[in-house]
Parts: C-alpha cells; sequence; structure tokens
C-alpha cells in the first residue's frame, strides 16, 4: 500500500480529487469534503494535507489557473499512477473488511 498519513483523510481527499477532476483545487476540496464528511474542514487543513500528498508523490499539481477575482492563483490538483494505485487499494481493504465483518454478524446470528 501507498505511504501512511491519517487513513480516512487520506483516501477521502483522494477520491474528492478524483471527483472533482478539473475542479479539484484547494477550497474546492474543502468544501467537498466538508460536504461528504458533515463535519467542517478548514482549507488550511486541506492545503497541508495537500502539500503532503504531493510530497508523497500521491497527487501533482495538474494545472495553475490565475484568476482577477482571487488574490492568489487556483491551483488544481490531479491523482498520480501511485495515488490511483493506493486509492484502488484502500477501497479494496475497506470492501474487505466491510465483506468480513457482514459475514461475521451473519454467522453470529445463525448459531
Amino acid at each position: 500500500m501507498g505511504p501512511k498519513t491519517s487513513f480516512d483523510f487520506r483516501i477521502i481527499e483522494l477520491l474528492v480529487i478524483k471527483l472533482l477532476g478539473e475542479e479539484a483545487y484547494g477550497d474546492k476540496i474543502a468544501e467537498t469534503i466538508t460536504l461528504y464528511r458533515n463535519r467542517t474542514c478548514s482549507p488550511d487543513q486541506v492545503y497541508v494535507s495537500l502539500k503532503r500528498l504531493v510530497e508523497q508523490e500521491l497527487i501533482y499539481v495538474d494545472s495553475v489557473i490565475r484568476t482577477k477575482k482571487r488574490g492568489r492563483p487556483m491551483v488544481v490538483y490531479a491523482l498520480t499512477r501511485l495515488g490511483s494505485t493506493s486509492l484502488e487499494e484502500s477501497l479494496s481493504n475497506i470492501e474487505t473488511l466491510v465483506r468480513d465483518i457482514s459475514d461475521r454478524k451473519r454467522f453470529k446470528t445463525e448459531e
């Protein structure tokens, strides 16, 4: 599996980056994570984590969009091949865990 960070937050960020595609920039990522986690996620928290994911080569800067509306440019991120593989492996592990828990519950109720 890929480099370790906070398990659920890393997976959520990678999923959101994949989901947003060309709109995967910091504030939009934070907004989407807040929506899906039903818990506030600050842009500062996201930017620190994005920097770490870039350093771990799980994501890369896909483009930089300069707008007149905003003071700083929008940096758009995308998954690297390693990031995609890491995400797929993590999701597979989650599926296996859910299936095992489900099987265990089913086994206990059949006893």
